[in-house]
């Protein structure tokens, strides 16, 4: 079942995100990892944050999520997080995430699924769903130059290379896709 997700889904959801905290050895959470999951439990828990954010369940289980937003938005998340930076003992002028969005695009900042279930086509329904859930036409998305099953998959879902970027000490290409209502 595929549903938006609540301020309850927190936990679970930061558990899947994990996997990708960990490949993309950002020196921040490297240096703070507790801090920094509770900075992102709490932040989570804003309406503007899980109110991006979609969850799949298997057997009353969340076991993938899409976390996005439109790209206007992304100071405001990100002043959002540096404002509760202190509170945790991180810097206020923290750079946990940079600016990672292309302008216009309706950007997926993270989609994770369980290692149990992946392979399952998951990740698949999550993007499809996308127009169910949010008033998207164009979704862009980067991608580690390292994750080459990431790259296949967004490319065979229709995805393509516009440019690139650097997000810590990973390399990461720039990919976008325009979603009409009967993709």
């Amino acid at each position: 079942m595929l549903r938006r997700a609540n301020a309850q889904d927190a936990q679970v959801v930061l558990e899947l995100l994990q996997q990708i905290f960990t490949d993309m050895e950002l020196e921040i959470m490297q240096k703070y990892p507790q801090q920094i999951h509770n900075l992102l439990e709490e932040t989570f828990r804003e309406p503007k944050v899980y109110q991006n954010t979609i969850v799949i369940e298997k057997k009353q289980q969340v076991v993938g999520v899409l976390i996005g937003y439109p790209a206007a938005l992304e100071k405001e998340i990100n002043s959002y997080y540096q404002k509760l930076a202190p509170k945790y003992g991180l810097p206020r002028n923290l750079e946990l995430f940079a600016e990672e969005s292309w302008p216009d695009e309706w950007y997926l900042d993270s989609i994770a699924v369980a290692p149990a279930y992946q392979g399952q086509g998951l990740a698949t329904k999550l993007i499809a769903a996308l127009p169910q859930f949010f008033d998207v036409s164009l979704v862009g998305l980067n991608v580690d130059f390292q994750n080459q099953r990431a790259l296949r998959l967004y490319q065979h879902l229709g995805f393509r290379i516009v440019g690139t970027t650097k997000i810590g000490s990973h390399q990461y290409h720039h990919m976008q896709k325009s979603i009409f209502p009967n993709d």
